[in-house]
Parts: structure tokens; sequence; C-alpha cells
């Protein structure tokens, strides 16, 4: 019976292995990517591109408030939606970026 549960301790203390870290990595980024991408194109950025570039703004501000309000109820899940939403909201502004760019704006 011991050797039944050092077997099963020995592989949960493994490291994980192969694409499935990569993924987690690339998540992470994309909300650290969303962040400052948040911070800097609506500052570089005039008329309605800034406007565009705002948009995921409103969002994230009723996320926040919605994570306050959880958290204050003491949920175990109060992140989730923002932890979700942020690269999201990272894409679409990659995306407004190409655009603007393509258009020569």
């Amino acid at each position: 019976m011991s050797s039944a549960l050092a077997a099963v301790g020995a592989g949960a203390a493994e490291p994980a292995t192969g694409p499935l870290w990569l993924l987690g990595l690339a998540y992470a980024g994309m909300a650290i990517g969303y962040v400052a991408l948040q911070l800097l194109l609506p500052w570089r950025w005039r008329g309605g591109w800034r406007s565009a570039a705002q948009l995921p703004m409103a969002g994230t501000g009723l996320l926040i408030a919605w994570s306050a309000y959880a958290y204050a109820q003491d949920s175990n899940l109060w992140p989730l939606l923002l932890i979700l939403y942020l690269p999201v909201g990272f894409v679409y502004l990659c995306a407004t970026a190409l655009v603007k760019r393509l258009a020569g704006a």
C-alpha cells in the first residue's frame, strides 16, 4: 500500500511537460500585455483611434467593480472573469493596432 502512495506522490511532484505550460505562459503574457497596451495606445493615438483603444476599458472597469463585489462577498472565484477578459482585450487592441497600421493612419 505504501508503494502505491509513493507512486502517486511522485507523479504529482513532477513539473508540467509538453505544450500546456506554454499555453499558460502565453495567456499570462497576454494579460500583462493588455495592461501595457491599454495604458500606451490611448495616450499615443488621437481622434477615433483613441476612442477605439479606450473601448475595452469600459469592460475592464465593469469587471473590476464586479470582482470587488465578489471579493466582498467572500467568493473564491472573484478574479475569474477579469482573468478571462484580459487576453480578449489584448487581442482586440492588437487587432485595432493592425487595422490602424494597414489604414495608414
